[in-house]
């Protein structure tokens, strides 16, 4: 009988599958209602970043070639 009494699940741990779906379903909604944003963040900041850094080696007379790091020193 000991055995039986441990084995019992308390009915207050036990999250009912509706409450799942429907957190997962807002989570979903969240995640798109945020995505344009991200995108957006993404191409007008993350991206122009690396092409300022690399475009400032280039050696822009006629864009003869890459100037490298030489453009900064002269």
């Amino acid at each position: 009988m000991e055995t039986s009494s441990r084995m019992a699940v308390d009915s207050s741990f036990v999250k009912p599958k509706k409450a799942r779906s429907l957190q997962s379903g807002e989570t979903l909604f969240g995640w798109l209602f945020v995505s344009p944003m991200l995108i957006g963040v993404f191409i007008l900041v993350l991206l122009p970043i690396p092409a300022t850094i690399a475009l400032s080696f280039v050696d822009w007379k006629f864009m003869q070639g890459w100037g490298g790091i030489d453009l900064f020193f002269n």
